[in-house]
């Protein structure tokens, strides 16, 4: 095959634009990936987490407002008290069931737990509320410090817990995420330093072959340029350089038959008859000029 320096070429450039644009793909499905994990991860345990973190903010202030009512003396601010209470509630169930439907295999035990202690809560409230509404103030209280009080704990455990695992999971996400990262950075580094590498060598590769063979071709026309026709150039490349040396090795092969041609000449030889090369050959048209007018 004839490996020319255009077709060396074409070939590196061929190459270096190959693994660019593998490269670029590569990056742009790894930096898919990566994106795809964080929206994964701040819409779900991330979004989660806040959930968890909400319920029991929730929680603790559904509590004071209970406790409120249960202190004020008045009617409508034991209502306002309550209302709020109710809200709060409202709110922090459906955080619950919205948690649970969004949330993994794994999570979802602790999201049931969590909206069926949050559900048994609203219930007991609502007997808080008839024992207040009834001016049993006082059973009212002894109900919260009691019975409710023990409901609260454990649910606070319960919320805990699932804030824990919500924790552990985010934190698992940002590792695997991590991960990706570092992964997707190595690849990235290597084929970039593989495409270098592969440039230089390449780049080497074509400019010693060039270097090798116009080295040779100057000592040859150094040496024509003395007069020496003895020299011959061989090269093992099969591209532009050897068309160009086996030009020169004709070059020098055709000076020398002149050069033979003028020698017998010169020994009194007028049988030899010169042939020009073409008809702008000046030396071989002078030379056969020179043999006729002897004759």
């Amino acid at each position: 095959m004839r490996f020319t320096i255009k077709l060396k070429l074409t070939l590196a450039f061929g190459i270096i634009l190959t693994v660019l644009a593998a490269l670029s793909f590569y990056s742009i499905t790894s930096l898919g990936t990566v994106n795809q994990a964080i929206n994964e991860l701040a819409n779900g345990p991330e979004k989660r987490l806040q959930y968890a973190l909400q319920i029991d903010r929730n929680l603790s202030e559904i509590i004071r407002q209970q406790k409120n009512a249960l202190l004020e003396n008045e009617t409508t601010g034991t209502d306002r008290y309550l209302k709020v209470a109710d809200d709060l509630t409202a709110t922090t169930l459906e955080l619950g069931r919205t948690g649970f439907s969004q949330a993994s295999p794994q999570g979802k035990p602790y999201w049931a737990a969590a909206v069926e202690a949050f559900e048994k809560f609203s219930g007991e409230s609502v007997k808080l509320k008839d024992l207040l509404a009834a001016g049993d103030k006082r059973g009212a209280i002894e109900y919260s410090n009691g019975q409710m009080r023990a409901l609260a704990l454990s649910i606070g455990t319960n919320t805990k817990e699932l804030v824990k695992v919500q924790l552990e999971r985010v934190d698992t996400m940002l590792a695997d995420s991590q991960a990706t990262y570092e992964q997707v950075r190595l690849i990235m580094i290597i084929a970039v330093a593989s495409a270098v590498l592969g440039s230089l060598v390449i780049a080497t590769w074509i400019a010693l072959g060039i270097n090798t063979g116009l080295r040779k071709i100057m000592t040859v026309a150094e040496a024509v340029a003395v007069g020496d026709l003895d020299k011959n150039v061989e090269i093992k490349t099969n591209d532009e350089i050897k068309d160009l040396v086996e030009r020169i090795n004709v070059m020098t092969a055709n000076l020398r038959n002149t050069a033979n041609v003028a020698n017998q000449i010169s020994e009194g030889d007028l049988t030899v008859t010169p042939k020009p090369l073409s008809d702008k050959d000046t030396l071989g048209i002078s030379l056969e000029k020179m043999v006729e007018r002897l004759r």
